[in-house]
């Protein structure tokens, strides 16, 4: 362990004295750093940063600016905010109240026209990735059209834009590979770096309807604003900062985090033969299901670097070092649509039972 690593670690005990510190860090052989965290080190319970509601509209159906299968919720640097309609295959604008400002974009296959489109929004620049023909367009804030590429291969979502400008399109890029990133040069048009993920667990599924089982770990990766990617399995707390897939520049640990058991219910609707999995799947058995929910289930990075790990109970943020700073509590859930985050920014749209819309703003609070 280097000097600097011994002296912090002394200063994190309280000098001496029998507290544990708050994580430990060592440089193994290879260089590679080793985080073990012990207990929060930025606050301590949820008495840190927030995730607050900032912002929400409702639409009335049948109004301007209601969509009826709302997607891809993201802001600008302006402030507007973009979401796709996965219905009508056209990108709805709003400004920064949710106020409809415009439209563009239509069902089809030819300029201007989408299929089975996935929309982000980064600076001022609006990216779309065309996925019936493989392609990324680039478009201006308004829609305007700025430029189309075709990528080498498919990819089905895109990350936000690291330090150098480049674009991560994320995918199954190898065989043996769950997940995977090419970093695409927008001014290049063209993929110039990737990181491909390592192997993730094999998935069991039941025979009868080709259904994954739910609730069991799987590979999770993002890519970090430095250009690197953080990876884990969701059964552990486990993360390796990674450069190009296959090396390891940091792990991360935290021991004892608790676990939480699949609750009885949610196995009961899926057993459901009239409106679970159960409809389709003949040979499921409640035997089949996983008794304990993943660790985690997702990765995040927030406009600083940091690492947001979802979690059952909400979320653990990590520095850009792997130190864990503490638990912030959830604001959303996903009956609420799922949460698109852009930087600090995090943007849900959820159909309502009588055809409207309701726009939810989220801001990460630092206190």
């Amino acid at each position: 362990m280097s000097l600097r690593h011994t002296i912090l670690l002394l200063a994190l005990s309280g000098c001496g004295s029998d507290k544990q510190p708050a994580y430990t860090i060592e440089t193994l052989p290879g260089g590679v750093v080793h985080v073990v965290n012990h207990g929060p080190s930025g606050w301590t319970d949820t008495l840190g940063w927030k995730i607050v509601l900032e912002a929400e509209r409702t639409i009335p159906a049948d109004s301007v600016g209601a969509l009826l299968r709302p997607n891809y919720p993201h802001q600008l640097a302006n402030g507007e905010i973009v979401v796709l309609d996965q219905g009508e295959m056209f990108v709805q604008r709003y400004d920064a109240d949710f106020n409809p400002i415009g439209q563009f974009g239509r069902r089809g296959s030819g300029p201007g026209e989408f299929v089975n489109p996935g929309v982000r929004g980064m600076g001022d620049s609006i990216a779309v990735i065309e996925g019936s023909r493989s392609a990324l367009v680039l478009l201006t804030g308004d829609g305007s059209f700025l430029y189309e590429a075709q990528l080498p291969t498919f990819t089905d979502w895109i990350g936000h834009r690291d330090k150098k400008g480049r674009l991560p399109l994320l995918g199954r890029y190898a065989p043996n590979s769950e997940a995977g990133v090419m970093w695409w040069s927008i001014a290049e048009r063209r993929v110039v770096d990737s990181i491909i993920g390592p192997a993730g667990p094999e998935m069991r599924m039941w025979e009868s309807c080709a259904f994954v089982i739910p609730y069991q770990p799987s590979l999770g990766l993002v890519p970090t604003l430095d250009g690197n990617a953080w990876w884990g399995v969701s059964d552990a707390d486990r993360f390796i900062l990674t450069r190009t897939g296959s090396d390891t520049l940091r792990i991360v640990e935290t021991p004892d985090r608790p676990r939480y058991p699949v609750p009885s219910q949610r196995i009961d609707e899926d057993l459901d033969p009239e409106r679970g999995i159960g409809k389709f799947c003949r040979d499921m058995k409640r035997s089949d299901f996983p008794t304990t929910l993943p660790a985690w289930n997702g990765l995040e990075i927030d406009g600083d670097g940091n690492l947001w790990v979802r979690r059952p109970s909400g979320y653990d943020v990590y520095d850009p070092e792997g130190r864990w700073l503490g638990e912030v509590p959830p604001a959303y859930n996903t009956d609420d649509g799922w949460p698109y985050w852009s930087g600090d920014v995090i943007l849900t749209a959820k159909p309502e039972d009588d055809g409207g819309m309701t726009l939810r703003r989220y801001r990460i609070r630092r206190d």
